[in-house]
């Protein structure tokens, strides 16, 4: 048995947010000049760590998640601090309340929807080009239509005209009728009987 008597004993007192961040999943977070970020999430930060990143660039730190709530995060900075539990920032209140797997399908889902309707400079410039493309497609259309009725305006006329002059067509009642040649040009072609007997 060990005797308390000589034994040496040294503990610190801690917080219950260090107890439970032990407890949860480790993960690595960004310290960003917006705040703290996990993923998509964003979660306040202490202006002094803030500004500190505005002038070194974004660090990374520890932290701990609860995988069923997205409403804080525990973080520390170095190995020997404490962890400290961080809120989710204002503007990503669409998300508190919501489990990270849901967050996650909500972000991909958005970035799918980005590129669906992917909206650049190019495509409001295209917008605005709209209008002269259909402007001009409109005008080549009506070019076309005007030189098919053109080619098409007094079909029976040319007809008439084009017989008139061949010299086939006799008018009779304003109608014209095509003549048709004589009987002498016509050849009998042998029938199928007259094949049997030759």
């Amino acid at each position: 048995m060990i005797s308390l008597k000589h034994g040496r004993f040294s503990a610190r007192a801690v917080g219950a947010d260090e107890v439970i961040a032990r407890l949860l999943i480790p993960v690595n977070a960004n310290i960003t000049a917006g705040g703290i970020q996990y993923n998509n999430l964003f979660y306040e930060c202490d202006p002094e760590i803030a500004s500190g990143v505005r002038v070194f660039g974004r660090t990374t730190c520890e932290a701990r998640i609860d995988d069923n709530c997205v409403d804080y995060i525990y973080v520390r900075f170095d190995k020997n601090s404490i962890f400290k539990k961080h809120y989710l920032l204002k503007k990503r209140d669409v998300f508190k309340g919501k489990a990270h797997l849901d967050t996650d399908v909500m972000a991909d889902w958005v970035d799918t929807q980005k590129e669906i309707n992917l909206f650049t400079l190019d495509s409001l410039s295209n917008i605005n080009n709209k209008d002269e493309f259909n402007r001009k497609g409109n005008e080549r259309l009506n070019e076309i239509y005007e030189s098919r009725r053109v080619h098409g305006k007094d079909i029976k006329k040319n007809r008439k005209n084009e017989l008139d002059s061949l010299g086939r067509t006799h008018v009779a009642n304003g109608r014209s009728e095509p003549l048709l040649p004589s009987s002498s040009n016509v050849l009998l072609l042998p029938g199928r009987e007259e094949n049997k007997d030759g």
